[in-house]
């Protein structure tokens, strides 16, 4: 329904509370999250993002195993959701030059490829 109010006017955002991911899925509906559930019925990509007034997070992967996690980072998912976030901070953050930095996956940036590829191979 929110969804559909923002499509209909004029919004400045959506804000959503916390839900019970485990209760709507043993209730028999899927449900990863509710990022997942926005970008299906707007059918679009969307970034999930962290801002405060001091820093902004957008993450490359949303509601995953953690084992799933460097299995989901593709080059392509990463140039899209750069995209998404420069764009996003150009046209409704107000930032007309934004400075973006990407971090590692594994700590020390992989360490040449002790500690994981990621950093060389994908990131």
């Amino acid at each position: 329904m929110a969804l559909a109010a923002g499509k209909r006017t004029t919004t400045s955002g959506l804000v959503t509370g916390p839900v019970n991911k485990a209760a709507i899925n043993d209730g028999g509906i899927p449900y990863t999250g509710t990022t997942e559930l926005l970008a299906a019925q707007a059918r679009c990509d969307v970034v999930m993002m962290l801002a405060n007034d001091i820093v902004r997070v957008a993450l490359a992967t949303t509601h995953l195993p953690l084992r799933e996690v460097a299995d989901a980072i593709t080059v392509d998912g990463l140039e899209s959701t750069l995209r998404i976030v420069h764009r996003a901070l150009r046209d409704d953050f107000g930032i007309d030059a934004p400075r973006i930095a990407v971090l590692g996956l594994n700590p020390h940036a992989g360490e040449d490829g002790h500690l994981g590829h990621e950093e060389r191979d994908l990131i």
